[in-house]
């Protein structure tokens, strides 16, 4: 069929409506360059005929619908478009895994080529350890050129990583081998070898991390744990990936079982060893800060773990006195702050008004309300583990001039409440300052003796205790005691006990001193004035014994000053004779050892009957002793 163009059209309008012809080559000129059919045409005239005998303004507003409809028309297409391509690509969200398939045979001539120190060989089994990571399902911004399919070949890959490639590295680097283990002699920058396979360890060292924490299995974690304990000290050779690796290896210290906590110490000893001190640093912080967040409840369970940490912590501080120094100065100055708040807040609401006993009761309120902001766990641990870094570091200059704030930040802890219920607090505040006296040669004089007889006036030690829920009192996992079992007689037992042990520790640190007699004078008189008040004959043989011990080496030390040749005036000659008796074991000591022995393997099987303490607090004992009485402990009703 013949077809007409549009020229006609534009004619037949030159014709009749030329400023229409205009406003359309204006606007849409392609309305005038389209072609018409036969069948059509009767249409077109018909609607050329209504347009023509229209008026102007409604032919325009016709053709700017017209024109409208072309748009829309258009938009809706490309519209419909996008939508089919948006399903499109999340249909194909699930992409195929491409690349060539791993076999068995492949990966033992890879084994084949790494054992002949083949560096072809180190590329291949990296990209083949990518894969597996890839075949994980955690995999970030990691490709590879393989893809493995089934357990087989994936275990065969990761064994063979993690023995075969350490030795082939050190082989082909050839680093001089060093006396310490965990220093290791890095690789140079001028090492023509260490350049070419620089890019393949640092990706390698890449997906080692990724991989770690993505294995979900406790063994193979601990595997890949050791793998990366050998290379970590190439992760000091990029920067930011040590700075991954110490982050990973602070979490796995913090969260991950007993033995991967084991390793990633290891690893973080090696880290701190070869890293600038920033990171040291930040690391050290980063351990404080998990340190903190595991002591927030202390329990028979995790205090093995706090011990742990708090042991690891002293270690790692001990390779870096002088950042030790600076981490403790900052956190000893912070705890400070929070006790300082507490003690003087209080004394200027008093000062303020004093005659008032309302005031007085809101003040007493206030206090009370603030204690815990002191009295919790993580406050304790920490001055714990503060006191731990400075007996270790003594005899650093800069850490030694911590121990005089820090003995006075324990001693203000123990003193913002003297009442019974926070006497295991006390206790563990006591145990600090003997470990400082201890670590010390008993060169670092600290009062201990007045805070343990303070204890023996506790009125509750005149009474016989009742017999409640309470078995046995934990003092090691307790903070604060309630006002009913502080009468109980396994709390009151407790405190014989630690009074009893704390005081001979105490003297067996001083036991080779000059002015032993002397110093003991007062705790002698008020062991003696407790043995009178106390009606409670088992309480009294304790502290019978305990004063026997005592006055045997009082008398003991006079007997050996008598005989001294030397002027006690004479300081050298002084500290020479105690060093000489130091060396001589004395009956105080012999004593003590040995009963601090049983106490210890007591203990011990009370912590490993795990099940038993946890029962201790049951609501049917406390039931069944209320109706019966305390007679059926056989002891006397009050």
């Amino acid at each position: 069929m013949p077809k007409r163009s549009g020229k006609s059209l534009e004619d037949r309008l030159a014709k009749k409506d030329p400023e229409f012809l205009k406003f359309l080559q204006k606007e849409n000129s392609k309305l005038l360059n389209f072609d018409f059919d036969d069948d059509d045409d009767d249409d077109e005239e018909e609607e050329e005929e209504e347009v023509v005998s229209g008026n102007e303004e409604k032919d325009e507003e016709d053709l700017d619908e017209e024109n409208i409809s072309f748009e829309d028309s258009d938009e809706d297409m490309s519209v419909e478009d996008d939508g089919v391509d948006k399903t499109e690509q999340s249909e194909r969200k699930p992409e195929i895994a491409k690349g060539e398939l791993i076999s068995k045979s492949m990966v033992e001539n890879w084994v084949q080529l790494l054992q002949n120190d083949s560096v072809d060989g180190l590329k291949e089994m990296v990209e083949a350890f990518k894969a597996a990571l890839i075949q994980t399902g955690n995999a970030q911004e990691v490709q590879s050129k393989y893809l493995i399919k089934g357990s087989t070949v994936f275990n065969a890959v990761v064994n063979a990583c993690v023995v075969e490639l350490p030795p082939m590295i050190l082989r082909i680097l050839n680093l001089p081998e060093s006396k310490d283990p965990n220093r290791v002699n890095l690789p140079s920058t001028k090492n023509k070898v260490w350049k070419k396979i620089k890019h393949i360890i640092e990706e390698y060292l890449k997906s080692l991390l990724q991989f770690l924490s993505s294995v979900a299995s406790n063994d193979l974690r601990e595997t890949i744990a050791k793998h990366l304990h050998q290379l970590v000290v190439f992760y000091c050779c990029f920067p930011k990936l040590s700075k991954r690796a110490a982050e990973k290896m602070i979490s796995l210290w913090s969260t991950a079982d007993e033995t991967v906590r084991i390793i990633a110490l290891g690893c973080i000893i090696r880290i701190v060893l070869h890293v600038p001190p920033k990171l040291v640093e930040d690391s050290l912080k980063k351990m404080y800060s998990e340190y903190c967040k595991n002591c927030k409840f202390t329990s028979v369970q995790n205090l093995p773990l706090i011990t742990y940490m708090r042991n690891s912590l002293v270690e790692i501080m001990s390779l870096k006195p002088d950042l030790a120094y600076k981490c403790a100065f900052v956190s000893l100055k912070a705890l400070a702050r929070k006790l300082r708040g507490l003690s003087y807040g209080h004394r200027e609401k008093k000062d303020k008004v004093k005659d008032s006993r309302k005031t007085g009761k809101k003040r007493k309120k206030e206090k009370q309300e603030n204690i815990p902001a002191v009295y919790n766990w993580p406050y304790l641990h920490s001055l714990s583990l503060w006191m731990s870094v400075v007996c270790q570091l003594k005899s650093h200059s800069r850490v030694q001039q911590l121990i005089h704030p820090a003995v006075e930040l324990v001693i203000g802890t123990l003193r913002v409440n003297s009442s019974a219920q926070y006497y295991p607090l006390r206790f563990s505040c006591l145990r600090m300052l003997i470990q400082l006296t201890e670590a010390t040669d008993a060169m670092t004089f600290v009062p201990v003796l007045p805070f343990l007889t303070e204890v023996l006036d506790f009125s509750g030690l005149q009474k016989f205790g009742k017999q409640n829920s309470m078995k046995y009192c934990n003092f090691d996992t307790s903070l604060r005691m309630s006002k009913a079992e502080v009468h109980e007689k396994a709390f009151l037992d407790g405190l014989i006990d630690q009074v009893f042990e704390l005081t001979l520790h105490y003297c067996s640190c001083f036991c080779h001193t000059v002015a032993f007699p002397e110093m003991v004078l007062s705790t002698v008189l008020h062991i003696k004035k407790f043995m009178k008040i106390c009606r409670i004959p088992t309480y009294k043989d304790r502290m019978k014994l305990l004063l026997q011990k005592i006055e045997e080496h009082s008398n003991l030390m006079r007997r050996k000053r008598d005989e001294a040749s030397f002027d006690l005036r004479d300081i050298n000659a002084v500290e020479c004779w105690e060093r000489g008796l130091k060396q001589e074991k004395t009956p105080l000591t012999t004593f003590f050892e040995a009963w601090r022995k049983k106490q210890l393997e007591k203990k011990a099987l009370l912590y490993a009957d795990k099940e038993k303490i946890e029962k201790q607090p049951e609501v049917k004992l406390k039931e069944t002793t209320r109706k019966e009485g305390v007679a059926l402990c056989g002891q006397r009703k009050d």
